[in-house]
């Protein structure tokens, strides 16, 4: 979770900012139950806040992944 985190600021820092239409991976470290609503990693959670923004996952089906 820690280098998952470290990403996301290094990928803040390099585009000067926030991009509003980003999505977090559906990996198992963030999503800590899948039944019903997703329950996330607390750790992200407070990352999420800090830096003021909502956590949205990619699809478990991953047919999303390379876009956006």
């Amino acid at each position: 979770m820690e280098n998952f985190l470290r990403g996301h600021v290094g990928a803040f820092n390099a585009w000067a900012g926030l991009n509003q239409g980003r999505i977090d991976d559906n990996l198992k470290s963030a999503v800590l139950e899948r039944q019903g609503r997703h329950s996330l990693n607390p750790s992200l959670l407070e990352f999420a806040g800090f830096h003021r923004y909502e956590p949205r996952l990619l699809r478990s089906r991953g047919n999303e992944q390379g876009r956006g």
